[in-house]
């Protein structure tokens, strides 16, 4: 595609906005025009923010921008269950169906992780002639997890720059809530980003309300939210409440079934999705969580790294409206050198 320039690309940006109805801001706005413009785009933007949006657009505006219909944005996701919350409101093909709908590129959108997209048949779609001209980029959703795992846990977060061998002439757009200055590097030279415009909001959320409390006590530390519960009922403020273990989400769990007995449930029966008021959840659960109206989130055990606790606190207070509550509950053992970082430890960020 013919060089576009910026007054051309930020008309066709704000045709697409108008089409879907969708007011973006300005950091948006400005990561959208960069990467349907073919820049690399590093855009650390807070929870909430509407990151995905993004790269959603940008096949809609190259559409316009090519005059034709059919352009690809492939999206890099750490988790399955954030790529199906994504896909929610798309159609639902079987499994075949879907393969083959990949393969043909009828999809703008399209999902994979990591490890799927370095294997021999990804490698293949990418090189087939559909994806050659319809490829216009490429996004990695939470590019955190390239510097936080990369070089152990999910070491294919290290290799995504490979993908530039086989999509050489398409832009990277990097999205993040959290990235420190000290790892951007790292990010950066992973996905093989060069020319790029770095994209950042200010991460202050005026509307949550933060509190520190040391305590090991479950029944004393909980015993206000099982109140609530009881109280309240299908009214109590959604809540989630991030522990540091699958087992310590057992745990907690399992004592306030004890303590609510049949009340845990509405009508003793357990609840669709939307009314469910307390979710107890490992670190997985803090990223791509898009409910609005999340009032209180509670950290039993102080979060591992403070990108790990701006990415869980970050699921409060989405709406800018909603006064919300960040509280943490610590003890000795979880501030401890081995087991968080040093900036949660010195109560320092740099």
């Amino acid at each position: 595609m013919a060089e576009q320039s910026p007054t051309r690309i930020a008309e066709a940006v704000s045709k697409c906005s108008d089409v879907y109805d969708i007011m973006l801001k300005i950091e948006q706005r400005d990561a959208l025009e960069s990467f349907c413009g073919g820049r690399d785009v590093f855009a650390i933007l807070p929870t909430g923010y509407g990151k995905s949006m993004i790269y959603t657009l940008a096949p809609k505006v190259m559409d316009t921008l090519k005059d034709c219909s059919g352009s690809i944005v492939l999206v890099i996701s750490p988790l399955i269950a954030l790529m199906k919350i994504k896909c929610r409101s798309a159609a639902k093909w079987n499994g075949v169906r879907t393969k083959e709908q990949i393969v043909r590129g009828k999809f703008q959108v399209v999902f994979s992780s990591p490890e799927a997209i370095m294997t021999r048949e990804w490698r293949r779609l990418l090189s087939s002639d559909v994806y050659q001209e319809n490829l216009v980029g490429i996004a990695i959703d939470e590019a955190h997890c390239v510097y936080q795992w990369g070089h152990d846990f999910r070491r294919e977060y290290a290799r995504l720059k490979e993908l530039r061998s086989i999509a050489s002439k398409v832009p990277i757009l990097a999205l993040t809530a959290t990235a420190p200055p000290k790892f951007r590097s790292v990010i950066i030279n992973h996905l093989g980003m060069t020319d790029i415009q770095v994209i950042e909001a200010v991460l202050n959320r005026p509307n949550i309300f933060y509190a520190v409390k040391e305590s090991n006590d479950i029944t004393q530390s909980f015993r206000w939210l099982i109140d609530d519960i009881r109280e309240q009922s299908e009214k109590t403020q959604k809540s989630i409440v991030y522990c540091r273990s699958i087992k310590s989400c057992g745990t907690l769990y399992r004592h306030f079934l004890n303590e609510l007995g049949s009340r845990a449930y509405i009508n003793n029966e357990k609840c669709h999705y939307r009314v469910v008021r307390v979710v107890f959840a490992a670190v997985a659960f803090g990223m791509g969580v898009d409910v609005a109206d999340v009032s209180l989130v509670i950290h039993w055990g102080a979060a591992r790294s403070f990108d790990g606790f701006c990415q869980e606190s970050g699921r409060a207070g989405r709406k800018a409206s909603i006064q919300a509550y960040s509280i943490i509950y610590f003890h000795g053992n979880n501030i401890s050198t081995k087991s968080t970082d040093t900036a949660i430890c010195n109560n320092t960020v740099n």
